[in-house]
């Protein structure tokens, strides 16, 4: 995983610092969602003023390839033990340890009152182009939120 944040003035003010969490590549096949995160790195290490002050703001947890195993052995959807690691988020075991190491993770965090302002999955989709955003939560406070994402990544996306 990948931890990216900035340090305002010198001052560490991460123990208030929401978090933002993004992974792709959960499905080893789906390629744009690796491509979508490596510019999302690319624009989070930018010296872009307005990125600046998102990482003085935030923590971004970035997982730009959750399915590893999946991506090197060749598989469509599955991991290395034929596991589609997008549905074994209920109860992950040691047989998707990638997605029981971030469930453990983020669960500690919240267990330590931290909150998660988002949580976002990378994937591709067979017959959709450009980007799109499926809500997990229907409630306006989160559709506001996949709207501000989205209407961010078309802003500072080099292909607009």
């Amino acid at each position: 995983s990948i931890l990216i944040t900035g340090n305002k003035a010198g001052r560490d003010n991460s123990a208030k610092k929401k978090y933002v969490v993004i992974t792709s590549r959960a499905h080893a096949s789906e390629t744009p969602g690796a491509y979508n995160a490596q510019s999302i790195l690319a624009l989070l290490t930018s010296s872009d003023p307005a990125i600046e002050f998102l990482r003085n703001n935030l923590v971004f947890l970035i997982l730009p390839m959750l399915n590893p195993d999946g991506v090197v052995v060749g598989n469509n959807r599955c991991s290395i033990k034929g596991y589609d690691l997008n549905r074994c988020w209920n109860s992950p075991s040691c047989n998707q340890p990638a997605v029981w190491c971030l469930k453990t993770k983020l669960s500690q965090l919240v267990g330590s009152g931290r909150e998660i302002l988002m949580f976002c999955d990378l994937h591709g989709h067979s017959k959709l182009m450009n980007s799109f955003v499926y809500p997990m939560y229907l409630s306006l406070i989160h559709i506001c939120r996949c709207r501000r994402y989205a209407v961010c990544r078309s802003r500072w996306s080099p292909y607009h």
